[in-house]
This record gives structure tokens, sequence and C-alpha cells, in this order.
């Protein structure tokens, strides 16, 4: 871990089962948001997560952010399956993937992220990255 790993704790619990009355450095939550069901429960997660951070850490979250609606869900499907089909992934694992989002997985829109991150007592909200409808946001709690 460069060198970080005297100062880094990873926990294999949820968030909700961290001690309350510890306050940490930062957090990441990977690629996990667009699995929490619903916009209650996603609420859930990050008003714990705020909770158990110190003011000003920093928060670095990545998600499926998708409008499984919009006129251009079908346009960015077959791009990012030409991307994923061309970078090895079988059609059965492709056809999978496709079928999940919206099944297994709840993913909102980019609008839907900034606006719960800012709701659940985040600020400097910064895209950093993007990619089909995987992005990435920098945060820091208030």
């Amino acid at each position: 871990m460069a060198g970080a790993g005297s100062r880094v704790t990873l926990e294999g619990m949820t968030v909700e089962e961290l001690p309350p009355d510890e306050l940490y450095d930062g957090a990441t939550s990977m690629l996990m948001l667009h699995f929490i069901q619903g916009m209650e429960a996603k609420r859930k997660f990050m008003t714990s997560l705020t909770a158990r951070l110190k003011p000003g850490a920093p928060l670095i979250l990545a998600a499926v952010n998708a409008e499984l609606e919009s006129p251009a869900h079908k346009i960015m499907m077959n791009a990012w399956r030409e991307h994923m089909l061309c970078a090895g992934v079988t059609r059965e694992e492709w056809d999978y993937f496709a079928a999940s989002l919206g099944r297994d997985s709840d993913p909102i829109s980019s609008e839907e992220t900034v606006t719960l991150l800012s709701e659940c007592g985040f600020t400097h909200i910064t895209r950093y990255f993007g990619a089909f409808w995987v992005e990435g946001y920098y945060a820091s709690r208030i």
C-alpha cells in the first residue's frame, strides 16, 4: 500500500457495525452503492457513513450511475457491450451483466448521486472519473 500499511486499517464489516463513537479519517465506497436497493436504503447507508467520519474527512465513491429509462440507454449499452466484448468478456457474461442492471442493482442518476451526497453531509463534491456508466466522486464530510 505504498507505505500506508501502518496508517491504514481495513475493516471487514458493514458501516452500521463500526463503533458509533469512533470517527475515521476517510472512507471509500467502491462499486457498491448501486447494489443497495432503494433511495431510502442508500440514504441510510450514506448517513451512517457520514456519522462515522471526522469533519473534513474525504470520501472516494465510485458507482454505476445510470438512468435506465433514458433515451441514451440503448446507445450507452451498445457502446459498453462492444467495449466489454473487445476486452474479452464473453457474450454470456455480457448478457448476464446487461440483464442485472435494474434487477440485481439499483443505479441512480449522476444528479441523484450528487444530491444524495449533499443531503447526507458531504461538500466539495467533485466527479473525478467516468467511463460508460461508472462514475467516481470525491467529497468532503461537512
